[in-house]
């Protein structure tokens, strides 16, 4: 058995978040069992205020992990991962997913059915394999998942180490992990 895990960063701007668990609601009523938000050091009070009536208007348990300050996108992943690595239920499908993102549809079944075939590590809602600016180094381009959308295993996310905090705060922690999924 296992759950399926929303992972989220959140800096202020708590109607980002709420959009995002609005969509999941709309979606994925039965297909999320829980949405970890990390307050990633919130400052503005209005969206404290927000995060604590969650709780009671979504369809999946809300679980807020409050940062005593900004730690930036991937340590503040790397904590909300591990958050739900945390969860005494086997092999979760843990997705990470930024706030800004607008859920469009249904995709729980998919990636759970990615995963149940066995065949990836790490799958994603965009495959980069251009120069992006992002992914060009030394003249080589490396082909990679945008981390605005990013689904492992708990397993997976663990085998994997989370983003590597090397890259933090400066980025590029989706082609690195992306990179790393590839070589296993």
């Amino acid at each position: 058995m296992h759950k399926n895990i929303v992972v989220t960063l959140m800096y202020n701007k708590a109607y980002l978040t709420e959009s995002l668990l609005n969509g999941l609601a709309k979606y994925e009523r039965d297909g999320i069992d829980k949405v970890i938000v990390v307050d990633n050091g919130t400052t503005e009070k209005d969206s404290l205020w927000q995060m604590r009536q969650w709780a009671c208007c979504f369809p999946f348990d809300i679980q807020i992990e409050t940062l005593e300050k900004n730690l930036g996108f991937t340590l503040g992943a790397n904590y909300g991962l591990q958050v739900a690595d945390e969860d005494p239920f086997e092999n979760n499908l843990v997705f990470l997913i930024s706030n800004d993102v607008e859920i469009k549809g249904k995709f729980v079944d998919q990636a759970e059915q990615v995963f149940n075939e066995g065949r990836l590590t790490l799958i994603g809602n965009r495959h980069i394999n251009w120069n992006s600016g992002w992914n060009e180094f030394d003249g080589r381009v490396f082909d990679y998942l945008e981390g605005y959308f990013l689904a492992a295993t708990s397993s997976g996310w663990r085998h994997l180490n989370y983003f590597d905090p090397n890259y933090a705060p400066f980025d590029m922690e989706d082609v690195d992990v992306s990179t790393r999924a590839k070589s296993l």
